[in-house]
């Protein structure tokens, strides 16, 4: 497994497999790949790059001219590969450490793509790659795999029109509808597949979601029986970094495995409602009313501890604390085991803070994770736009 702080080496074969370590290709054909550095050739006295050859039992040798690639001591041999191939690799060190994670060859093209983990228990940049333009398939599925294994996927510097973030969104599965808020309509009528979250007003209307103010931890939308599995966000103005506005994220998978025993035993078998009148924003949306008993709160209802169906990992699966209820419990015992769950799973050991700029992409996993945004300055502008994954799990 990937660990916070490291990178990976991530080769896609021709045919378009992807082999990552330490996740074994399935693609039996794909086999027999080792890693050896040889010694940097030189021309008139000036060193050259280091080379590192990549053998397999068949195919052509090929050339590959990779920038900002480097190999650990750990991927000096591995199986499952297709073709021969050298890598050149600029100012490579023998055993040194991998700096840049991803070749790809494309009917001889070599492109780069880097991934790297955050110093915190979840998340990733990728960078690399111009999300307006179209993703290979073995594109997608890298982005996703990322996006399973550190659960939040940030890209830097993406300039994305409205369509552009429609069809990025959409290698990742069908967009799922913003949820209703408090105005009643969408506030992009001809993509009103997307969000918008901003605290700009014009002509005395506001042209997004959440103003200004804190946006308490939660998950998007878990008050329905099937919840998106992903959200995107594309930052196109945000205040500067004094004024506040950052999101943080916090990694559910981290916090279920460190809770205490009798905490985790509390937790065990309870169903929770998932109060559908409010946003994170504490506003009340239209349609709904105020919940005055949480007894009466209308929501889906969810497990407090979801199992991750292709790894049966467990997660702590919360939604959003105001007007949840803890069924078969007095409101009293309910509310202390929301309240020592929440206070547990937010810890600052769990999470990773986000500094947003203009041009930021963050793909993050609902089911898996909560988040917040800190308030800021309402003198400034932040605007946002916003897309989201339908989802196709019922949380056990």
């Amino acid at each position: 497994m990937a660990h916070a702080g490291s990178d990976w080496l991530i080769l896609i074969a021709a045919g378009g497999e992807t082999i990552k370590n330490p996740v074994s290709t399935r693609n039996a054909a794909l086999r027999n790949i080792s890693l050896n550095f040889l010694p940097p050739k030189s021309r008139n006295g000036k060193a050259r790059s280091r080379q590192v050859a990549f053998h397999s039992d068949r195919g052509r040798p090929h050339a590959l001219h990779v920038s900002l690639l480097s190999v650990p001591r750990s991927l000096r041999a591995m199986r499952h590969a297709r073709d021969r191939r050298t890598l050149a690799c600029p100012g490579l060190a023998a055993g040194g450490e991998l700096q840049d994670a991803q070749i790809r060859l494309y009917g001889g093209v070599v492109m780069s793509l880097a991934i790297k983990n955050l110093n915190a228990p979840l998340g990733a940049e990728i960078s690399g790659l111009d999300l307006s333009k179209p993703i290979a398939p073995n594109e997608v599925r890298t982005i996703e795999d990322v996006w399973r294994e550190r659960l939040v996927v940030v890209f830097h510097d993406q300039k994305l029109l409205d369509p552009q973030l429609i069809a990025f969104s959409k290698n990742f599965g069908e967009l799922d509808p913003p949820g209703p808020n408090p105005y009643g309509e969408p506030f992009l009528k001809d993509h009103p597949e997307l969000n918008v979250i901003s605290n700009v007003v014009e002509n005395g209307k506001p042209i997004g979601n959440l103003g200004d103010g804190e946006a308490v931890w939660h998950a998007d939308m878990t008050y329905v029986e099937v919840p998106p599995k992903a959200a995107m966000l594309h930052s196109l103005e945000v205040p500067p970094p004094e004024a506040g506005g950052n999101t943080y994220f916090a990694n559910m998978f981290a916090a279920y495995e460190a809770l205490p025993a009798e905490l985790k035993e509390a937790a065990k078998d309870k169903i929770a409602v998932h109060d559908a009148s409010t946003n994170s924003a504490g506003m009340l949306r239209k349609g709904y009313k105020a919940v005055m008993d949480v007894r009466e709160t209308v929501g889906a209802h969810h497990p407090l501890i979801r199992t991750e169906p292709t790894t049966g990992r467990k997660a702590l699966f919360l939604g959003r604390r105001a007007n949840a209820y803890v069924l078969g419990l007095e409101v009293s015992e309910s509310e202390a085991l929301l309240d020592a769950l929440w206070a547990h799973a937010t810890q600052p050991r769990f999470t990773l803070c986000h500094r947003w700029k203009v041009g930021d992409v963050l793909m993050w996993n609902n089911l898996s994770v909560l988040h917040r945004r800190d308030p800021f300055d309402p003198k400034t502008r932040r605007v946002m736009h916003r897309s989201q994954i339908k989802g196709n799990e019922r949380i056990h």
